[in-house]
């Protein structure tokens, strides 16, 4: 979707979106690098979805969207 904005598209639909999300990053670009579903806080439309999930990675001292050189992200239904 853009610069650290990842939209991941489930191949086959959950049952529902009260799924379980667990995400994890390896190495940081700084102390404060977030990896995090979107939230309506961070002026995105909340997207998790059964048929996709949309997480963020971002600089949080500035809300600066950045790219993770390795990432990784669990669902639990």
């Amino acid at each position: 979707n853009g610069k650290g904005d990842y939209t991941i598209n489930f191949t086959t639909p959950m049952s529902n979106a009260n799924y379980a999300v667990a995400l994890a990053q390896n190495g940081t670009v700084s102390s404060r690098t977030l990896f995090m579903v979107h939230s309506q806080d961070l002026d995105f439309p909340t997207l998790k979805t059964t048929s996709a999930l949309r997480v963020l990675a971002c600089v949080s001292d500035n809300n600066i969207q950045l790219d993770l050189s390795d990432a990784s992200v669990v669902i639990y239904q």
